[in-house]
């Protein structure tokens, strides 16, 4: 690998790309160089590059979330929300501001690169939001019903929450943004590459693709997981309301 070209090790495995950009190697900036000629200008441990390559061959499982408590699963969502924003889309973003509309490529591909870069920054603002409004509503009132059943819940901030939102609510809201990569996907084709792409290209389609694999995986432990561990929890906390209530 040490004395092959950026290009070919990329062309190889789309996924490199990720891993050389999270070393400071942008592989369009060193497509004639070998990985070890990029290293040395760099200053980077070879070594490590190397191992860092590698290691997306090795599969983590994802845990079976039933049989964890709600605490934990939004934990997870969390933790995926900040591998979205901190991550892949700004690898993403860099990738499609870095897009070049060369002559050389066909008219359709040039346009295609142009509307990209009009339309991913509008897709990257809206994704950002809806996480950032997932987190300050839907994971707030949860974790207030779990505060809640525990007994260490401020009943002021409970009726609060419970008189302003619903699980039920939450759900039909999330439905409407199950399928924030439509127009992206419109655009693109389904991320289908014309015969004559370029490896730029054909990299960021195969993270586009990756990023809308990992949000089904995101939308299913939220729809599937999620809501149904909420639901169930918030109808118990209203019952418990609703004994206190007839005690005085």
């Amino acid at each position: 690998m040490l004395t092959r070209k950026i290009t070919d090790i990329v062309q190889e495995n789309y996924q490199y790309a990720s891993i050389l950009h999270e070393f400071g190697l942008p592989f369009y900036e060193y497509t004639e160089q070998t990985l070890a000629e990029a290293c040395q200008a760099k200053g980077l441990n070879v070594a490590q590059v190397v191992r860092g390559l590698e290691a997306i061959h090795k599969v983590n499982a994802i845990p079976v979330w039933q049989d964890y408590p709600i605490e934990l699963v939004i934990h997870y969502l969390r933790l995926t929300h900040k591998i979205f924003i901190q991550e892949k889309l700004p690898y993403m973003a860099n990738l499609v501001r870095n897009l070049k509309p060369l002559p050389t490529l066909p008219k359709a591909t040039q346009m295609l690169i142009r509307d990209l870069q009009w339309l991913f920054p509008l897709f990257h603002e809206d994704f950002t939001k809806h996480i950032q409004d997932e987190e300050d509503t839907l994971f707030r009132y949860i974790l207030t019903l779990v505060q809640a059943q525990q007994g260490t819940c401020k009943l002021g901030e409970l009726h609060y929450q419970m008189e302003r939102y619903s699980i039920q609510y939450f759900a039909l809201e999330h439905h409407t943004h199950d399928d924030e990569m439509l127009g992206i996907r419109e655009l693109t084709n389904g991320y289908t590459l014309e015969p004559a792409y370029d490896l730029h290209l054909a990299v960021l389609f195969e993270e586009l693709k990756a990023l809308e694999s990992a949000l089904i995986t995101h939308a299913q432990v939220e729809d599937e997981i999620l809501f149904v561990k909420a639901l169930r929890l918030e109808q118990q906390v209203r019952a418990t309301l609703k004994l206190k209530s007839t005690w005085n």
